[in-house]
């Protein structure tokens, strides 16, 4: 848990901000922000998808790798239905590869 906490820490010192900032961002008072930085307390699922509003890594925060940058030239999401067909009906195939 304390590598939780610190890699929440260097992302939060990144950012340039405060325990008292963070904390706000996440709901939470400033002592439960200390309490995530030292390991004392283990933050919650809330607490992590607010704060990954103010631009922290919460895939770094939590498994130490960083999130991959994403490529502004490739589609992020699926932009239809049919899209959505498409994409599961390879899956039949791409599961008899694994296999």
């Amino acid at each position: 848990m304390t590598e939780i906490g610190a890699r929440l820490k260097s992302e939060r010192i990144r950012l340039n901000l405060t325990q008292r900032m963070l904390a706000d961002v996440g709901g939470v008072q400033s002592n439960a922000q200390g309490k995530y930085e030292s390991g004392e307390r283990c933050p919650r699922a809330d607490y992590l998808a607010r704060i990954s509003s103010a631009g922290i890594d919460v895939l770094y925060v939590i498994t130490g790798r960083y999130t991959p940058p994403i490529n502004p030239s490739e589609p992020t999401t699926l932009s239809s239905i049919d899209d959505f067909r498409s994409s599961v009906s390879m899956l039949p195939d791409a599961l008899e590869i694994l296999v």
